[in-house]
């Protein structure tokens, strides 16, 4: 059996994913811009006042490197569970000559991505709100892409996963409590 096919839908549905991104990337780039200014202000410039150690802002900008993708899955939760609860998209593509396996593949593959894309993007704004902090020459580039691409797998698996236990909007703040703050 010709498989082509299939990785050709899949890479195309892939495509049509990476399209509807792009038109809310930059918001979300600002989203995730005002959550990090707040945070390092208060944890590298705030706190140190009252004792705390200075690389403290540095240890929480990796925390949010590493967190991106869960709080975005979140998001992802909440359109997957409305695609499912209105518009049923997601059961017209379990329609196309696709085996279920790898629509859900492509899935977790296009949200890795947008995870991974977004918290790259906000590297070069922590290294001008730590600046001397932030050390670059420090950094070993390969481990830090390397883990973001593996944590961001596992957050578009785990969106898929959490959107699995979620009967409705009514228990999205089930979301929070059962499965993100654990």
């Amino acid at each position: 059996m010709n498989r082509a096919p299939y990785w050709y839908v899949a890479f195309q549905l892939f495509i049509t994913d990476y399209k509807m991104a792009r038109q809310f990337f930059f918001s979300k780039v600002i989203d995730i811009s005002i959550w990090i200014t707040c945070s390092l202000f208060v944890n590298a410039y705030l706190l140190p006042k009252f004792g705390i150690a200075p690389e403290f802002g540095m240890i929480t900008f990796g925390g949010m490197l590493a967190t991106a993708g869960i709080f975005e899955g979140y998001n992802s939760i909440i359109t997957l569970v409305g695609d499912l609860s209105g518009d049923k998209i997601t059961y017209y593509y379990a329609t196309l000559p696709l085996p279920s396996w790898l629509m859900l593949s492509r899935m977790i593959l296009s949200n890795a991505v947008l995870y991974t894309m977004l918290a790259l993007s906000f590297l070069p704004f922590g290294k001008l709100l730590l600046w001397s902090t932030f050390d670059l020459s420090m950094v070993n580039w390969f481990h830090c892409v390397l883990i973001m691409i593996i944590a961001n797998l596992f957050y578009g698996a785990f969106t898929l996963f959490t959107t699995s236990f979620i009967g409705g909007f009514y228990q999205m703040g089930s979301v929070w409590s059962r499965f993100i703050f654990p």
